[in-house]
């Protein structure tokens, strides 16, 4: 069975926008890791990105700063 599709949510939109990149254009550091991390991916599961706000963040925050306190 295993998994089928697999979502990402991250705030930074720099990282959405070269993943729906069509372009076979590598130049900077970011759209390197991206080419591998789809090379990685392409006999997985559907891997999906989607931006969210910096906000929606704030109860993972919260958790980290109660480890190291």
């Amino acid at each position: 069975m295993g998994i089928q599709r697999v979502v990402y949510e991250t705030d930074c939109l720099d990282l959405i926008k070269e993943w729906k990149k069509e372009s076979r254009e590598y130049c900077t550091y970011l759209s390197a890791l991206v080419k591998g991390c789809k090379s990685m991916l392409r006999n997985m599961a559907k891997v999906y990105f989607c931006h969210g706000p910096r906000s929606y963040n704030s109860a993972t925050d919260q958790l980290a700063r109660c480890i190291f306190q």
